[in-house]
Parts: structure tokens; sequence; C-alpha cells
């Protein structure tokens, strides 16, 4: 495989983590592009990867850029980088708005280039252990909670953490969504810091996330419900168990009527009858396969895992559901003096 010479566009934290891992690849070149001259200084030094202060000042044909800056420039970078016959790779959320990703995605296919979006948890060891015991969910609930980190502060809770579980059930149910519900918070502010969403499909299947960047434990989790089975997926400890009912549980369960044969029914609820496997998981790094991913895209024209429209599609689900939530708190607030006024009069 050819050296491919890749531009790292920012290097905040997780711009400094894809440097770091770019570095590490040997078909890439990578060089840092940071306007901030410590950020630089700091990045030559700890990882010994070339900087510049703009994509003007790289020398030589660039053959792809991963974009790691603010949501709000998304946009302009990832078009001035296709304008110069890149390949991308886009930290998510995609874009600031959908408009503009609706855009970037017709760019890039008009231009023949790669988009592929850092959806990162689709990279998750533990994900791609479950995804192929899933067919057809009846029921999804994600749980993500973080603590304050004043990291991803310019956008909500929505497009900073729950994007990640919207794009992994989009992944999953391959049915348009019916109907949406919202509820969520501002904490530290200005914008949502903890919020909760119900995504109905057309197929059936409903879908519950939790999201909070306020809490004070941390978590990564969903569960999945199937026909066949439940899979319990910790996105966090990378594990993976899986629940199969025995065939014909309900009859064989209704043939117990002793309180001896009850009770040994219940202490064997998950050896016999309802029996938890640990389903294999082999561990990776889920940022550096994104990036051999990206690299082997470039090379063969193949579809990314996540391509631009599938974070197209996530962000424009996560926009309809800050909208339902700005709803949601207007007419709260339009009857809070009502019921204050009831609460003095009990």
């Amino acid at each position: 495989m050819k050296t491919k010479k890749i531009a790292v566009v920012g290097a905040g934290h997780l711009g400094r983590i894809h440097a770091k891992l770019a570095a590490s690849i040997e078909s890439i070149e990578p060089v840092v592009v940071e306007p901030s001259s410590d950020a630089r200084a700091f990045i030559e030094k700890e990882h010994g990867i070339p900087t510049v202060e703009s994509l003007d000042q790289i020398d030589g044909v660039l053959d792809g850029g991963i974009v790691v800056t603010p949501t709000q420039t998304h946009f302009s970078v990832a078009a001035d980088l296709l304008d110069r016959g890149c390949h991308l790779l886009l930290e998510k959320p995609i874009c600031a708005n959908g408009a503009s990703a609706t855009d970037l995605c017709e760019r890039a296919s008009q231009l023949g280039r790669t988009l592929q979006v850092g959806h990162v948890e689709r990279f998750n060891p533990a994900f791609v252990a479950a995804r192929p015991l899933i067919h057809q969910p009846k029921y999804i609930e994600t749980t993500r909670l973080t603590p304050y980190s004043f990291r991803a502060t310019d956008v909500s809770v929505i497009l900073d953490l729950m994007i990640h579980d919207i794009d992994l059930v989009l992944s999953m149910v391959k049915s348009k969504v019916l109907s949406i519900q919202a509820v969520g918070t501002s904490v530290v502010g200005p914008h949502l810091d903890m919020a909760k969403a119900w995504l109905e499909f057309e197929n059936g299947t409903v879908a519950c996330l939790t999201a909070s960047r306020c809490s004070y434990t941390s978590q990564r989790a969903m569960q999945v419900m199937t026909a066949e089975k439940h899979l319990h997926i910790d996105l966090a400890g990378q594990t993976v168990n899986a629940v199969t009912p025995v065939e014909g549980l309900a009859d064989q369960l209704r043939g117990i009527t002793s309180p001896e044969e009850v009770q040994a029914a219940k202490d064997g609820m998950f050896e016999k009858w309802l029996p938890i496997e640990a389903v294999t998981v082999t561990p990776q790094n889920a940022i550096l396969a994104e990036q051999l991913e990206f690299v082997r895209c470039i090379e063969t024209g193949d579809e990314p895992t996540v391509t631009g429209w599938d974070g197209r599609d996530a962000l424009l689900i996560a926009e309809q559901l800050e909208a339902v939530v700005k709803t949601t708190q207007s007419k709260m607030d339009s009857v809070l003096p009502e019921r204050h006024v009831l609460h003095n009069v009990a």
C-alpha cells in the first residue's frame, strides 16, 4: 500500500489522539494543521509529527484529511479539503446542521471522494461482536453518562453524546422513523446537558436513548431485545452478554407447580431456562480501526462503515430531537406559573 499524506486538522484533545494513532500507521504520512503555536509545539515534541498553521503551508499533494475541529467549522474545513482533492474522515457530528451535511455529501459524491464520519462506536469491539447477533430488534435502550468534561460545550448533549447512539440505532433498524419524543434540560448551560429520547420506527421497533454529561457516574451501555434473545452490550467495558430463552420456555414453566420445583426453577433461571452466554469480543482500538478503514477506502474506493449520508441521517434525527425538546420546554414554561399558584393554594 502506497503512503498517503493525511492532514489531521485540529489538535485539541481528540485531534491529538487522531494524530498519535495516524503516526503509528506505516501507510500514513501525517501532518497536523493547528493555529495554536502551543498545541503545535506539543505535537512536535511529544509525537514527532510535523505541524503547520494552515492548510496552505503544506508542501506537496494531500491525499486526505481527518477533521477534528469545532463542529461549527466542520463544513468550511471539509469543503476546503474537498476542493484540494482530499478524501475525508470527519469527526461527528458531520456538520452543524443537516443542510450543510447534505451539501457536503453531495460534493464528495460528485468529486468521487470518500466521506467517512467518525461515529467511532461502530468500531467498538463490543458492538462489532454483538452486531451479527442482532436481527430485527424489537426494543433498544441506550445509556450514555459522563461527568462534565468542559469539552464539546459548543453543542448540546444530543449532538455531543446521544448522536453516537442515534447512529448505532439507525445502523441496526432498517426502517423509517415514525415518531419521536424527547425531553432535556441545561445544567451548566447554555446548551442541553441531559436528554432522553424515544424513537418509534415504521416496523414497530422502539428505541429509548438517555444521555447526560453532568452525571456522577460514567456509563456507556446498550440493551437490545429481539425475538430470539436479549443482549447487554457494555460499550465502556467492551463486554457482551446474550440471554437466550430455551425452546418452549413458557410451556415448560407452566408445568412447574410444587413449591420445590418453583424454587429450583428460580435458582436455576439463568443457567437452565434463560442461559447467559458471554459473547467473545476481540479487542481493538476503535479510532485506529476507523483510521485503517479510511486508508483502505482511499486505496480501494470501498464504501466506509459510516458514510457521510449515515452521519447526515443521524444529525437530522438529532436536530429533530432538539426541536422537540425546545417545544416541550416552551409548553412547560407556559404552564409553570399556573402550577405554582395551584401549589400555593394546596
